[in-house]
């Protein structure tokens, strides 16, 4: 599959919704901040690096999720109940590595996904295979 990476706001949103990662609603929120935050320069910027920016700020992605995204990937993303997924370490060929932060206690965890368990009732198997004190 042929990725194009995304060159507008409106590309980058197009994404977002087909990820799943943020609602469409969400998004229409977010644009209307990102858009009062430069109404005073009356300069609304369609670029994609300072509205990625925006929206790490806020909270509602991280920079690996905007980072897949501004380069075509939609696909692929998931989310582990009491995790932050930061980023992508590696692919060994049948497991994925992540670096994500534990959100009780804060640390930082190595964690190990098989994708081909991933199920729409258990969602995807993984296991945390380190923690970084």
């Amino acid at each position: 599959m042929e990725r194009h990476p995304t060159n507008t706001i409106d590309d980058f949103t197009r994404l977002l919704v087909k990820s799943g990662l943020v609602t469409e609603a969400r998004i229409q929120e977010l644009l209307e901040q990102y858009r009062h935050v430069f109404l005073p320069t009356s300069k609304f910027p369609d670029t994609i690096t300072p509205f990625c920016t925006f929206i790490v700020e806020i909270g509602d992605l991280t920079v690996w999720q905007c980072q897949k995204l501004r380069n075509g990937q939609w696909k692929g993303f998931f989310d582990i109940k009491g995790f932050e997924m930061i980023d992508g370490i590696g692919w060994d060929g049948q497991f994925g590595f992540y670096l994500a932060r534990d959100l009780q206690d804060g640390s930082f965890v190595r964690i190990v996904v098989d994708p081909s368990s991933w199920s729409q009732e258990h969602g995807i198997q993984f296991r945390i295979e380190h923690r970084y004190e």
